[in-house]
């Protein structure tokens, strides 16, 4: 049998559980970006149902600042949680990639594509998630005019974060794209 020439996998499981776990991380990133902006917006003190009445021990002046703490607090809980779970998965597509028995050819730019997905996954956990957590509360109750240092750095890695994530999943469409074609 001549598995190079042959479309389909030695194993044809793990072939199957990755295109399934491929499909199950591209959701969660989408569904983490939805989350985490839809945790802003629903917190605001107008869109929020009786916010006046529920907060009306907190001055109308700083009710947004706490209520966005709060958002902030959930986004960074979910961040570091979607982090760890996000570095399991990785690992777990790349494990499945090399047990599927793919053609030396299929596997020549899928193995760095989902190399480059679990570096990421490595960045996101073990430096860019911690940091931001850091830094967000450091500025959760910092004044905005004149935009300080530390504010201007978070937005700034918030742009990379954000570059990275479209990035990983431009990579995860075009990995499984490959992977479903015969």
């Amino acid at each position: 049998m001549n598995n190079s020439s042959s479309s389909a996998a030695r194993r044809p499981w793990a072939l199957h559980a990755l295109v399934w776990l491929m499909g199950c991380w591209i959701a969660l990133t989408v569904a983490m970006a939805f989350v985490a902006s839809a945790n802003f917006r629903v917190l605001e003190p107008d869109t929020l149902r009786d916010a006046a009445e529920i907060y009306a021990e907190i001055p109308a002046a700083e009710r947004r600042t706490h209520l966005r703490y709060a958002a902030s607090e959930l986004n960074r809980y979910l961040f570091t949680v979607y982090s760890d779970v996000h570095l399991v998965v990785a690992a777990a597509a790349c494990a499945l990639l090399l047990a599927a028995g793919l053609p030396r050819r299929r596997l020549r730019w899928l193995v760095p594509t989902l190399g480059v997905c679990l570096v990421f996954a490595l960045i996101f956990a073990l430096w860019f998630t911690p940091t931001m957590v850091e830094l967000g509360r450091e500025i959760d109750f910092m004044a905005r005019e004149p935009e300080p240092p530390p504010v201007t750095r978070f937005f700034r890695l918030h742009a990379i974060n954000v570059s990275m994530e479209l990035g990983k999943l431009a990579l995860l469409a075009a990995a499984s794209v490959a992977l479903v074609r015969r």
